[in-house]
């Protein structure tokens, strides 16, 4: 039913897209590489396991 209604689909979008804005918020912030490469690894993570 979810596949039929294209819900899942929209969920999946809905969810890279918000990785997407994360990983370049993330870019834009003033964080050291030391600090911002395990919160993008943590953030690309995330996405997998969703």
């Amino acid at each position: 039913m979810l596949r039929d209604t294209g819900a899942l689909a929209e969920v999946e979008r809905m969810i890279e897209d918000r990785l997407r804005t994360a990983l370049l918020a993330l870019d834009a912030a003033p964080f050291p590489d030391h600090v911002r490469v395990p919160l993008r690894t943590l953030a690309r993570s995330s996405y997998r396991n969703s």
